[in-house]
C-alpha cells in the first residue's frame, strides 16, 4: 500500500486530506504520520468501511493527488 511520508510533512496535504475525510482529528492526523495503512484503520472505524473500502478510498485518494499535483 501507498506510503505517503514524504508529503505528510507539508501541512497543506493534511489540509487536502482533512477535507476529504472532515472527520479526521488532530490527534488521528498525528497518529497516522503519513502512513496509509494507519489512514485505512481510521477510515475502518470512524467510517465503518470495510478494510478493501478503506484501501480502495486511501488508493483513489493518493490517485487523485498525485495527478493533481505533479
Amino acid at each position: 500500500m501507498i506510503i505517503f511520508r514524504d508529503k505528510w510533512k507539508a501541512d497543506a496535504f493534511k489540509v487536502i486530506l482533512k477535507k476529504r475525510w472532515i472527520n479526521l482529528s488532530k490527534d488521528e492526523l498525528t497518529y497516522i504520520g503519513g502512513d496509509s495503512q494507519k489512514l485505512v484503520s481510521i477510515l475502518q472505524f470512524d467510517y465503518g468501511y470495510p478494510r478493501k473500502t478503506a484501501q480502495r478510498k486511501v488508493k483513489n485518494f493518493w490517485d487523485s493527488y498525485s495527478n493533481s499535483h505533479v
